[in-house]
């Protein structure tokens, strides 16, 4: 029907401009959230993006059905302000044949929200979570700031004076007592730099002093250095497997859990009913349109 076609254009044209423009709002949002946490561990830019396209689906499944309701009502109120509505109801169209379109498009919708519920929002937010981690523990642990005691792992303290522009860190005081056999250690330096070996961060430094004080003695030992090089393994840590809780696993997942593991086992309940939550959600699309439809075709 060249009507329902008509109409159902509309509707879709005006939804994809309204999720468009509310899914660009979210990212704005989103990437203000997540950019503090790219800038305080110097981590790329490109972890910021992938951040925020992981959280989208979470935020679409919001978007479309509320995207929908609004296209209904922009749509179908400028068709009875611009007296369209009142033609066709002349020429002999019903209240089901004006509604069709709408509700086709709230089936789509729903189809289409039930697969970002069911699927694809838990496998981006297990990855959101898993890329977070990945930046504290690669990044943001060993970002030493200006002025102040960094200290990690309470076993070793970081000082420096200020830092260039390439990087470097100048006025340097390191202590270290992190080897619990021997006696902690204290260098002075001059300047020094973050640099990698492979995916283990170490500190080198330049033109400075490094003191230990001798156990048995207690005489304090002072070694001058060119160069030295601080190992740092193992105080971040790494991204270790963990519980996955009922909002990072998919719906066959909540519904076929591992009920050899004692944590599945306690948390049977909550599987289900975020389980019967992904199923019965993505039909707020449909409710939605049916509630705006009502309002706008049966009202006065």
């Amino acid at each position: 029907m060249l009507i329902g076609r008509y109409l159902f254009k509309n509707l879709l044209s005006a939804t994809a401009f309204v999720a468009v423009t509310l899914t660009l709002v979210i990212c704005l949002t989103q990437s203000l959230k997540f950019l503090e946490l790219i800038a305080n561990s110097d981590a790329p830019l490109g972890l910021l993006l992938q951040l925020v396209m992981l959280t989208l689906p979470q935020f679409l499944e919001i978007i479309l059905p509320l995207s929908l309701v609004t296209a209904i009502l922009f749509t179908y109120n400028k068709l009875i302000m611009d007296n369209e509505l009142i033609v066709l109801r002349a020429c002999g169209v019903d209240q089901y044949a004006l509604a069709r379109p709408a509700v086709v498009l709230a089936v789509v919708l729903s189809l289409v929200v039930m697969a970002f519920s069911t699927w694809i929002s838990p496998v981006c937010f297990e990855r959101a979570q898993a890329l977070r981690q990945t930046v504290k523990t690669q990044y943001s642990a060993f970002l030493l700031r200006e002025g102040v005691f960094n200290t990690f792992g309470g076993k070793l303290t970081v000082y420096l004076r200020s830092r260039e522009d390439n990087g470097d860190m100048l006025g340097l005081m390191i202590h270290d007592a992190r080897d619990k056999t021997k006696p902690p250690v204290t260098i002075l330096a001059k300047k020094g730099r973050v640099v990698m070996d492979g995916d283990i961060p170490n500190i080198v430094v330049f033109e400075g002093m490094r003191q230990q004080p001798d156990s048995g003695t207690g005489t304090l030992s002072k070694l001058y250095f060119s160069r030295y090089t601080i190992e740092i393994k193992g105080l971040a840590g790494t991204t270790q497997e963990y519980w996955r809780p009922p909002s990072e696993r998919t719906l066959p997942e909540l519904l076929n859990p591992d009920l050899t593991n004692k944590r599945d086992r306690a948390a049977a309940d909550a599987f289900l009913a975020e389980a019967n939550h992904r199923i019965v959600t993505p039909w707020n699309a449909l409710g939605f349109a049916m509630i705006a439809l009502g309002t706008i075709l049966l009202g006065p």
